[in-house]
């Protein structure tokens, strides 16, 4: 737009009143200018070969506008092919000059839709051309990745899988397969006792060819296994790369087949004062495993999610250096060298957070292994802080699980218990009741919580607890979790207190034959609600 020669360029008038438009041209651009009882209000101006267009208002100031907003018409709620009624040519000849001046393809019968088609090409022109200029700024980030280590596939199959291969039946050939040299092989080269005269299912054997100790799959034509993988890698001097890939291992008869999909690449700034790092996510659903190529934009149309999974050993301290995140450099190759799969985009989340990298540090080394993977998924992203049960500010490990003696600590680890672990133990510190193996082991693995037991208002230990639930298992609940019993008992003396029945009486809150109680009160509400329902309506009687 040659703004200064239009600005030099006297502006036609008029001596008309009320709202005109006169018309002039400089080389190819139209100028329109508007006028509203001869006061000039603004000169709209069109370049009619690159259908840029902007409008100079009476006070000097030039702003990408349309003709329609200079007329006083708001494009939210207009279209060019209603506005303009109350509006005049000067001269009377005017609008067929600008239909003259137009392109022929835009000749349009009512000059007003003929500029809007100009707008709407500049506009749509613009658009697209500011949508290649951001792709392409992203396209130049992702090609700065470095590519996968060339050990990634031979090591996510080590840690994930522990480096497990099988041997694949093949019942019509009478061959087996294996999975870790690709090469076949009757059942006679297999050594196995000779009292045995076939290989079992699931039975461990050696591969004749490579005689690596494998797994032997009979009734099965394939195995699979779906994880996870972190790479740290360094990218320029601004910015390093934490890599989220989507992995998936399949064995079968043709052998091990490695897939992959890298969901979200997060760039991990250096030298920006405002942002710690970038978002960028794979276009393409997991479910394909870069089959058409890998494009990452900041959108998430795919749904592409960070889960947890398994560190690379390799760029750790090269990728963190600098960035907010370099804190976690020394704990972070501790655990990617000891294989622990844990959801390190929240820890990372918390930054420089040294309370929470102490803690984890604590748990990692004091062998707290469950409670390391519930601990780094407790991080808000919102709120960048640790919202589970431990004190993440103690200074020592007692202090950190609030619990002072030594030995309930050293229980927490031996069962590999959890938070729910670790609740249990502080009420066992602070009634000073004891919960013994047993107790402790089926609690972790029923996962059952201290609040499940809230809805309990008679005293009752865990070590009742759980003979009475397994009781119940075994007499009624054949076949059911711990977790529906302990629902379906809440449940009934939910029941029971709403007939107002004597909670305190053991026969009540510890009814002999659950299912039979709770399959009675059920029909005795059922009959109630039916008499009721009778005496209310008689066509119900």
């Amino acid at each position: 737009m040659k703004r200064k020669a239009v600005m030099q360029l006297p502006a036609a008038q008029t001596k008309k009143i009320g709202k005109v438009l006169t018309i002039q041209t400089l080389d190819e651009i139209l100028i329109l200018n508007y006028w509203e009882d001869r006061k000039l209000i603004g000169r709209y101006c069109i370049n009619t070969k690159t259908h840029e267009y902007a409008t100079y208002y009476a006070d000097g100031t030039w702003r990408e506008r349309k003709l329609m907003s200079l007329m006083g018409y708001n494009p939210a709620y207009y279209s060019y092919y209603s506005v303009g009624h109350d509006v005049a040519f000067d001269p009377a000849a005017a609008e067929e000059n600008i239909m003259a001046f137009l392109p022929p393809e835009y000749g349009e019968n009512d000059p007003y839709v003929s500029i809007g088609h100009h707008e709407e090409d500049y506009s749509r022109e613009k658009r697209d051309q500011k949508e290649l200029r951001r792709i392409e700024r992203i396209r130049e980030k992702m090609n700065q990745i470095p590519k996968l280590p060339d050990d990634f596939k031979t090591w996510i199959h080590r840690v994930a899988a522990g480096g497990e291969d099988f041997a694949f039946y093949d019942k019509e050939e009478g061959t087996w397969s294996c999975t870790a040299c690709g090469k076949e092989y009757r059942e006679s080269d297999i050594e196995h006792e000779p009292e045995q005269k076939k290989i079992k299912n699931n039975q461990l054997i050696t591969c004749p060819k490579c005689h690596k100790k494998i797994k032997a799959k009979k009734r099965s034509k394939g195995v699979s296994l779906k994880t996870g993988a972190v790479i740290l890698q360094d990218v320029n001097q601004h910015a390093g790369v934490a890599r989220h890939i989507d992995v998936c291992i399949d064995w079968g008869y043709t052998g091990r087949n490695i897939k992959i999909s890298e969901a979200v690449r997060i760039l991990l700034l250096r030298d920006d004062k405002k942002y710690a790092c970038e978002l960028y996510y794979n276009q393409g659903c997991r479910s394909e495993w870069g089959a058409y190529g890998d494009v990452f934009d900041r959108q998430n149309p795919s749904n592409r999610r960070i889960g947890e999974g398994y560190l690379h050993p390799e760029g750790i301290p090269e990728a963190l250096s600098g960035t907010c995140f370099s804190d976690w450099d020394k704990l972070f190759r501790q655990l990617a060298r000891a294989g622990k799969q844990l959801d390190y985009n929240r820890l990372m989340i918390a930054q420089g957070n040294r309370d929470l990298i102490n803690t984890v540090e604590y748990l990692f080394k004091g062998r707290f292994d469950r409670l390391l993977l519930e601990t780094s998924r407790k991080i808000s992203p919102y709120t960048c802080e640790y919202y589970g049960p431990l004190k993440i500010c103690g200074k020592s490990i007692e202090q950190v699980f609030d619990i002072q003696d030594r030995q309930l600590i050293n229980r927490i680890r031996n069962c590999d218990g959890g938070e729910s672990i670790i609740k249990w133990m502080r009420w066992s510190e602070q009634s000073s009741k004891k919960i013994d193996g047993e107790t402790l082991n089926w609690l972790t693995k029923s996962d059952i919580k201290q609040e499940d037991l809230s809805f309990l208002t008679a005293p009752m230990s865990p070590r009742q607890v759980m003979n009475y639930i397994e009781k119940q298992r075994a007499d009624g609940y054949k076949g059911k979790s711990a977790r529906t019993i302990l629902n379906q008992w809440s449940d009934y003396l939910s029941m029971c207190r709403g007939q107002k029945k004597d909670l305190s009486d053991e026969l009540v809150y510890r009814p002999r034959q659950l299912k039979r109680r709770h399959d009675e009160i059920v029909e005795g509400i059922r009959k109630q609600r039916m008499i009721e329902e009778m005496k209310r309506s008689k066509k119900a009687a």
